[in-house]
Formats: C-alpha cells, sequence, structure tokens
C-alpha cells in the first residue's frame, strides 16, 4: 500500500480523504464489538465532569453514582452486563437512624 499522508498543500477533500484511509487501516482486521468496547473505555475516560473519579468496573458511571443508585440487595442498577459492582464491597449500607 503506498504511504499516506496528511500536508497542509492538500485541498480539504484530499484530506478529508486521506484522514478516512487512514482510519480505516488503522483498525483494519480489528473487530466491530472490539472496537467498540474500546470506544465506549476512552469516552468513559475523556469525560471532563468526572475526570479522575473512580469509576465502577464497567466503566459506565462514577462509583458514587453507582452506590447511589444501588438498590436494597447491594446490586448496582444499569450496569453493563456482567459489571462485578456490589455497593456491599465497596461501602457498607447506611442504616436510617
Amino acid at each position: 500500500m503506498p504511504p499516506i499522508h496528511l500536508s497542509p498543500e492538500q485541498t480539504p477533500e484530499q484530506r478529508k480523504r486521506a484522514a478516512k484511509a487512514m482510519g480505516r487501516r488503522r483498525w483494519a482486521g480489528v473487530p466491530s464489538a472490539q472496537r467498540s468496547e474500546l470506544m465506549r473505555q476512552l469516552a468513559a475516560r475523556s469525560d471532563r465532569r468526572t475526570k479522575g473519579k473512580e469509576r465502577c468496573p464497567c466503566g459506565r458511571m462514577t462509583l458514587k453514582r453507582a452506590q447511589d443508585r444501588a438498590g436494597r440487595d447491594g446490586k448496582g442498577l444499569d450496569h453493563l452486563p456482567g459489571c462485578t459492582f456490589y455497593r456491599a464491597a465497596v461501602a457498607p449500607l447506611k442504616r436510617p437512624a
């Protein structure tokens, strides 16, 4: 394959075509499910509102939100299938006074 490059001398259309070709080459051979999972993880890490905050194992929400949304049995709600979050393992349940 010929090398693909971006340069200031290219027209916007040429740059767009070259960028698309680079993206196709970068992800060649990677299944779409794996691409989706990697992009989900990347998006979870780069959210500015939650930057630096701990997240639940599936990465869908912050740990504090997961604890707040946990049911009485300790299982968190709205997690991805296979998430191992349990409120009891992270913090003891609060008992009403």
